[in-house]
């Protein structure tokens, strides 16, 4: 039974202070009616004994100070799985599910649990490159200029902000070469083209890494025509 192997697996590791019941209760496979009655401590002195065959006796970590009812708080206590990696499985898998999401979920707050996400057939719900949150865009146009100009703020200490993808807008009637740089204007980390009266652009199959953290984007055209609109899309990473 489930319960059973999972005492199994654990009882190799513990030593020391031995619980028992006054009465020996109702082990049912789906855990319910499991010694409902009062524990008390026994000091065995000696190697804990097999769970599976003494279904009266309970096996605790021997650090516990005290004990007052079975189910109280305790310890935590490391489960080892019964196949070693790389070893045929030697028992049939745990069966894991997920929440199936069909509307937008309520919202959590940064650091607390949730559950994981999945469409209705079981498939998980998996954003690409990075959570919403830490995705962001900028627009510039520069109009008759072969200077840099921001195109993205500097993301803050230790952020960086990886190019996913850019689309050039070139509106006047000469093509030009397109740069994207660091924001020491020397490190030019993207080159592209925007055709005249046309429109060109990239997405990244993996993310252009930022050279520096905490760094603005900048970007200029290497020609000065009448207008050319730069779009790109950024993820944060650190």
């Amino acid at each position: 039974m489930a319960l059973l192997r999972i005492y199994d697996q654990i009882v190799g590791q513990l030593a020391g202070v031995l619980v028992t019941t006054t009465s020996k209760g109702n082990l049912k496979q789906d855990g319910t009616e499991a010694f409902a009655q009062a524990v008390t401590l026994v000091d065995t002195g000696g190697t804990p004994t097999n769970f599976a065959t003494e279904t009266t006796q309970l096996l605790v970590k021997s650090d516990l100070d005290t004990l007052v009812a079975l189910g109280q708080s305790a310890a935590p206590v490391n489960v080892v799985g019964n196949t070693a990696s790389g070893s045929a499985l030697s028992d049939a898998p745990v069966y894991q599910g997920g929440r199936a999401m069909v509307s937008i979920p309520t919202a959590v707050t940064n650091g607390q649990a949730v559950g994981e996400a999945l469409d209705k057939l079981g498939r998980p719900v998996v954003y690409p490159v990075q959570v919403r949150e830490l995705r962001t865009s900028a627009t510039v146009t520069i109009t008759s200029s072969t200077a840099f100009a921001d195109l993205l703020a500097a993301g803050g200490a230790g952020i960086y902000q990886d190019l996913l993808s850019v689309t050039l807008v070139n509106t006047s009637a000469t093509g030009t070469v397109v740069q994207l740089a660091d924001a020491d204007d020397t490190t030019i980390i993207w080159t592209g083209y925007a055709p005249p009266t046309d429109m060109r652009g990239i997405v990244f199959a993996v993310p252009l890494k930022a050279v520096n953290a905490n760094a603005k984007w900048r970007v200029k055209t290497v020609a000065s025509v009448a207008s050319v609109t730069i779009t790109a899309q950024f993820a944060q990473d650190k």
